[in-house]
C-alpha cells in the first residue's frame, strides 16, 4: 500500500503540468491608471494640505471653544482645527504608507525577476522596506530600486514638521449682535424733564451728585499714571455694564472734551478779575449751579480736601425761563481758567504773607516756581489753601461714533472707533468730526461743583498724586465733562424715544500662524514618494512581469515546485522563518515570467538561481 501510494505520488511529479492561466480582460487604458494611482493621490493631497495650510488657515482666529451663543460666532473652534490638522496628517501617513507598502513588494518582484534574490534579501526587502544590502553601483536594476525605496523613507517622518508648523496666538475677534433701544447712545433732546431741570435746583443738585458717580466710573475704568491722560471722548451710563468690555457700538453720540493747550499760570496778577473773584470769594455763587444763586452759599473750593479742582467762571449761572426747548446747539473753542487745590497747611499766623512752597504737598514734586505761582488763600483758623491756576485752550462739543464692520468680522478688519471699557463708551475723536451740541454751556457750568465732588470721593491712592499734578489736574476737567454730559443726556431723555443701534461683541479667539517653511520643507519630503513612484514606473516598464497590485496574492501564486524540488537536503522543509534551525535564507531565487500569446500564460515561477 505505501508502495503505491509513493509510486503515484511519482507519477505526479514527473508528469508535465498543462495548466495555464486566462487573462485578464479589463480596459487596457484604464489598468495603467489603477496600476499608478497612489502616488498621484499622494501628490494632490500633499499638494491640498499644504495650500489650505498656507494660504487658508494662517492669519485666521478661531473660537477657543464652542460653547458661544446662538447669534454668536459660527464656523470651527481651535481645538476642531487641531483635530482637522492631526486628522489630515494621519491620512497623510496612511496613503504615504501604504503606497510605500506596495512599491516594496513591486521593488521585490522587479529585483526577483532581474537580478534573483536570496530568501534572506526577500524578507529583509518585504519586512523592512530597505534595498539589499549587497547592492552595487554596477547593477543598474539594483541601483534604480535602491533610489527608490530610500526615496520613500523621510515621508514617514515628516509629520512633526507640519504639526509643528502652527503656533496658536491670543487674540480678539468681535461679532456682530441687534442691540435694543438705549438712551445711552442718543443725543440731547427736548424734554419736559429740561423744564424741570431749569426750574428746581433740588434737580440740579440730583444731577451734581450722578454726574459725579458717572464721573469717578470714569476713573475706575482709567489707569492713571505719570502721564497718562484719559481720551477727550467718552461717554458713562450704568445701563452699558451689561455688555464686556472691548464691546463695538454701531452708533452712539459722545461728549467731547479736549484741552489742546495747558500753561501754569505764573503771574497771577494778570488774572481776569472775574477769575480771581471765583477763587478768593466764597460767596461769589460763580462756581455753583445746583444751588439759588439768591441764597448765601459757599465755593466748592472751600473744600479742604487736596486735589479739590473747579473750571473757573467769572458770572452767576442764570437759568433761562423754563422751556422745553434746549439752547441752541454750538462748540466751545476758547480760553479757560481752572483751579486746583494743592495743599492746605497751617501759616503760623503769617496769613497773607505765608509762602505756599513752604508746605509739604500729594503733589510734590511741583513745578517749578518760574512756571507757576501758588496763590495763597488764608483762613480764618489760621491754615492757608494754596491753589495752582491754569490757563487752558479747550474745545468742547460732541462727536459721532460708527462702525463700519462686516457682519462678520474677522481680526483687523474695520477700525474700531467706538469701543466699551467696564461702562464707558471710549470714541477716537481722532478721527470723528467735533459737532455742535445744545449743553455746552450747561455742562461747564456744572464742572465745578462736579469735581468737588468727585475729589471728596477719592477713588485714587495718594501715591497716584506725586509729581502728577498737571496730568491729575487735566483728568479731572475731562471726566468731569464727560461724567455731567452723560448724566444730563440720559435725564433728558427719560421716557422719550431712544436710539436702536448694533453692536458687536469681542471674544477670546486664537489667531493661527503658520510657519511657511515648515510646510514648504513638508511638502518637498512628501513629493519624494511622487518622484519615487514616477522611478519605479521606468524601472517597471523594463519587466516582462505585469504590475504587481495584490502582493499577498501574487506571493501566494507563484509558482515554486522548482525550488522545492531542488531542495534536496530538506532545508526549507520548515522554512516558517528564516536562520538556524528554519530555512536556509542563503538560497538565490529567480522569478522567470513567460508570456504565451495575448489570451493565455503561466504562472511566475520561482526558480533557484
Amino acid at each position: 500500500m505505501v508502495r503505491r501510494r509513493e509510486d503515484e505520488e511519482e507519477l505526479i511529479n514527473n508528469t508535465p503540468r498543462r495548466h495555464r492561466c486566462r487573462k485578464g480582460a479589463g480596459n487596457p487604458w484604464l489598468q495603467p491608471i489603477y496600476n499608478w494611482y497612489l502616488p498621484f493621490v499622494s501628490l494632490a493631497y500633499t499638494l491640498f494640505v499644504t495650500f489650505v495650510m498656507i494660504f487658508w488657515l494662517d492669519g485666521r482666529s478661531f473660537a477657543v471653544s464652542g460653547t458661544d451663543s446662538a447669534d454668536g460666532p459660527k464656523g470651527f473652534t481651535q481645538p476642531e482645527i487641531s483635530t482637522l490638522i492631526s486628522g489630515c496628517l494621519v491620512l497623510s501617513r496612511t496613503i504615504g504608507t501604504t503606497w510605500q507598502a506596495l512599491m516594496t513588494w513591486r521593488c521585490v518582484f522587479i529585483l526577483l525577476e532581474k537580478t534573483g534574490l536570496s530568501l534572506q534579501e526577500t524578507s529583509m526587502m518585504a519586512s523592512w522596506r530597505l534595498p539589499p544590502a549587497y547592492w552595487s553601483f554596477r547593477s543598474r536594476h539594483k541601483f534604480a530600486i535602491a533610489v527608490v525605496l530610500l526615496l520613500a523613507w523621510p515621508a514617514q517622518f515628516v509629520n512633526p514638521l507640519a504639526s509643528g508648523s502652527v503656533s496658536w496666538i491670543p487674540s480678539k475677534s468681535i461679532y456682530k449682535h441687534n442691540l435694543g433701544n438705549h438712551t445711552s447712545f442718543a443725543t440731547p433732546i427736548a424734554s419736559y424733564q429740561y423744564e424741570w431741570f431749569l426750574r428746581f435746583s433740588n434737580v440740579r443738585q440730583n444731577l451734581v451728585k450722578k454726574s459725579a458717580g458717572l464721573a469717578s466710573l470714569s476713573t475706575l475704568s482709567h489707569s492713571l499714571n505719570q502721564s497718562s491722560i484719559v481720551s477727550p471722548a467718552r461717554r458713562m451710563s450704568l445701563e452699558l455694564s451689561q455688555y464686556v468690555n472691548g464691546t463695538a457700538i454701531s452708533n452712539a453720540t459722545v461728549p467731547f472734551f479736549q484741552i489742546e493747550d495747558f500753561e501754569w499760570v505764573s503771574d497771577l496778577d494778570g488774572l481776569p478779575q472775574g477769575i480771581m473773584k471765583a477763587i478768593k470769594d466764597r460767596t461769589s455763587g460763580f462756581l455753583s449751579i445746583s444751588k439759588d444763586p439768591r441764597t448765601e452759599y459757599e465755593s466748592p473750593l472751600a473744600q479742604t480736601v487736596i486735589g479739590t479742582s473747579a473750571l473757573l467762571k467769572d458770572s452767576v449761572w442764570e437759568p433761562p425761563e423754563p422751556s422745553t426747548t434746549l439752547p441752541h446747539p454750538r462748540k466751545f473753542r476758547g480760553i479757560k481758567y481752572a483751579a486746583i487745590i494743592t495743599s492746605r497747611t497751617p501759616n503760623d499766623g503769617r496769613d497773607l504773607n505765608f509762602n505756599c512752597r513752604e508746605a509739604k504737598s500729594e503733589f510734590d514734586p511741583l513745578p517749578p516756581p518760574h512756571t507757576m505761582r501758588l496763590l495763597n488763600h488764608p483762613e480764618w483758623n489760621n491754615h492757608s489753601t494754596c491753589y495752582a491756576v491754569a490757563k487752558l485752550h479747550v474745545t468742547a462739543g460732541v462727536v459721532q461714533c460708527s462702525q463700519k464692520f462686516q457682519s462678520r468680522p474677522s481680526l483687523g478688519s474695520g477700525y474700531s472707533t467706538c469701543l466699551l471699557d467696564s461702562s464707558v463708551l471710549t470714541a477716537d475723536g481722532s478721527h470723528l468730526e467735533i459737532q455742535d451740541d445744545p449743553l455746552v454751556d450747561e455742562v461747564m457750568a456744572f464742572m465745578p461743583e462736579v469735581q468737588a465732588m468727585g475729589a471728596a470721593l477719592a477713588l485714587y491712592s495718594n501715591a497716584r498724586l506725586q509729581g502728577n499734578l498737571e496730568a491729575y489736574l487735566r483728568n479731572s476737567l475731562i471726566q468731569a465733562y464727560q461724567g455731567t454730559w452723560s448724566a444730563l443726556v440720559e435725564f433728558f431723555g427719560e421716557g422719550s424715544d431712544k436710539l436702536v443701534s448694533e453692536y458687536w461683541t469681542p471674544q477670546l479667539v486664537l489667531r493661527a500662524e503658520v510657519e511657511k517653511w515648515r510646510m514648504w520643507g513638508w511638502m518637498g519630503v512628501n513629493l519624494l514618494l511622487v518622484v519615487a513612484g514616477v522611478a519605479l514606473i521606468v524601472v517597471q516598464n523594463m519587466c516582462d512581469g505585469k504590475t504587481v497590485n495584490n502582493p499577498v496574492v501574487a506571493a501566494l501564486m507563484v509558482d515554486s515546485w522548482d525550488v522545492a524540488k531542488r531542495d534536496v537536503r530538506g532545508l526549507l522543509c520548515n522554512a516558517v522563518d528564516l536562520g538556524k534551525g528554519h530555512g536556509d535564507g542563503t538560497v538565490r531565487v529567480r522569478l522567470e515570467v513567460s508570456n504565451e500569446g495575448d489570451k493565455h500564460y503561466q504562472h511566475p515561477k520561482l526558480v533557484v538561481d
